[in-house]
């Protein structure tokens, strides 16, 4: 007889937590689980593509819906939706700002990527220094450098 009446008691006390709705990935997101939507510049595809993959690697829970537009279109997007997070080359300035601040969104810029050019020369050339004109020379489309450029990829 205790045994039924301890096991009607939880019944009693568990019943109720049964009635809640279950959490939705696309609103109740934490940091480690859920969906978010994310903006990114199509320039930095490759980029973000490795850190989602690091992400969600570390984050079974979480899933990332990145969105890839221009970076006219992504500050546009940025001003009309709910978005939190974008990954983009531009700070935002004055019309974004304003918008922003009316949301009451703080922006933090956090730098993700720096910019460079290596130059590879072999051990043997005769080449040793190159000024910036003919660097910008070389790589400009239709160039007469008798150098070739090699790009990532390429």
């Amino acid at each position: 007889m205790k045994d039924l009446w301890i096991s009607g008691s939880l019944a009693v006390l568990l019943l109720p937590a049964c009635q809640g709705k279950a959490p939705d990935p696309r609103k109740d997101d934490t940091p480690t689980s859920g969906i978010v939507k994310v903006l990114a510049d199509v320039d930095l595809r490759p980029l973000v593509e490795a850190q989602r993959e690091v992400f969600e690697g570390l984050y079974h829970k979480a899933h990332l819906e990145v969105i890839y537009l221009t970076e006219q279109e992504l500050l546009a997007r940025m001003a009309s939706d709910s978005i939190r997070c974008s990954f983009t080359c531009a700070l935002p300035g004055g019309t974004q700002d304003s918008l922003l601040n009316a949301r009451t969104v703080k922006a933090r810029p956090v730098p993700i990527c720096i910019d460079g050019i290596a130059v590879v020369v072999h051990p043997s050339s005769v080449f040793a220094s190159i000024s910036v004109e003919r660097l910008r020379d070389l790589l400009t489309p239709g160039s007469s450098d008798p150098l070739v450029a090699l790009f990532a990829g390429s």
